[in-house]
């Protein structure tokens, strides 16, 4: 609690923030946070209208599909700004030694050599909302300011590097896991015959699993007009009390990446709920239920 009031952040944030250490992966969390936490929503998409909106609209989305990861809206947002930062030349300061900084590394290029282009520029080829990025840049910076701080000196006294294999990621979907762990949904599944699974595309699901291992779903479990419904995860407690807050049937949000895809994760996580007509759940990504036990054993029991 007293860790958690130091941040300045949704609650949600500051303890996805604070699980990283756990796992090795501050660094990326921090920019994923950061990336939350902006008001507006990164990707720009153009206003449907006569003459020419339609188009504009394919290409923001072909842009948008270069980002997007299989494994749920964090990681996106986390590609979108490591690439944001690979390929262009920011800075906050608009002055002088900030200007003739840019000019020096325009000259050099990128990692590979490649040109680096303005935010603007970048911004407009991706189809990004340039403001949010750059107010994701300025929280970034500050909460990477506080963690590191000593204790002594108010901070969090934190390590702020990645110390895990990014190829991977399996320690940030882990740290994802545990940070979100009361905000869990398990997929709704129906029953069908195997003729009709075929029919449905399921014979892929082998190829279409994530880099953390969480696919569509495990044998015997068929996937039809349940496709995309969830009901979130009650808790047990150790010694199996029932902590309650399960059962309540939701859909993934039309704006996340998650949002049709198929076959459906059998287990995520997410940041917000919406209640409307119909309850949508946003900042969704997939874990591996498997893991709740072991990231959360204080809410979770195996079994």
């Amino acid at each position: 609690g007293k860790r958690l009031a130091k941040l300045p952040l949704d609650p949600t944030f500051g303890h996805l923030l604070l699980q990283s250490q756990k796992y090795g992966c501050t660094s990326d969390m921090l920019t994923s946070v950061a990336m939350m936490s902006s008001a507006e929503t990164i990707f720009y998409r153009p206003p449907n209208h006569a003459g020419g909106g339609g188009e504009a609209g394919q290409r923001a989305a072909a842009a948008h599909r270069r980002f997007a990861s299989y494994e749920g809206d964090i990681p996106t947002l986390l590609n979108i700004y490591n690439a944001w930062r690979k390929e262009v030349n920011y800075s906050a300061n608009n002055n002088n030694h900030a200007r003739r900084k840019y000019h020096t590394k325009q000259k050099q290029g990128g990692a590979h050599g490649q040109k680096l282009l303005s935010h603007g520029e970048w911004c407009s080829r991706n189809y990004i909302n340039g403001r949010a990025l750059a107010r994701a840049y300025d929280v970034r910076k500050q909460l990477s300011e506080i963690c590191q701080t000593p204790l002594e000196r108010g901070g969090l006294g934190m390590d702020v590097s990645n110390n895990y294999d990014s190829k991977d990621r399996i320690a940030f979907f882990k740290a994802i896991a545990a940070g979100l762990c009361l905000q869990v949904s398990t997929r709704i599944v129906q029953q069908g015959n195997a003729g009709e699974e075929t029919k449905k595309g399921r014979g892929n699901n082998n190829n279409n699993k994530g880099k953390n291992g969480s696919g569509g779903g495990g044998s015997g479990s068929l996937l039809f007009s349940s496709r995309g419904r969830y009901k979130t995860k009650p808790i047990v407690f150790m010694g199996g009390s029932n902590g309650g807050g399960g059962g309540q049937e939701v859909s993934i949000h039309p704006t996340s990446v998650m949002f049709g895809r198929n076959p459906a994760p059998k287990c995520v996580v997410y940041t917000e709920m919406l209640m409307t007509k119909k309850n949508y759940i946003r900042g969704v990504t997939q874990i591996r239920e498997e893991w709740l036990p072991e990231v959360a054993p204080h809410l979770f029991q195996d079994g």
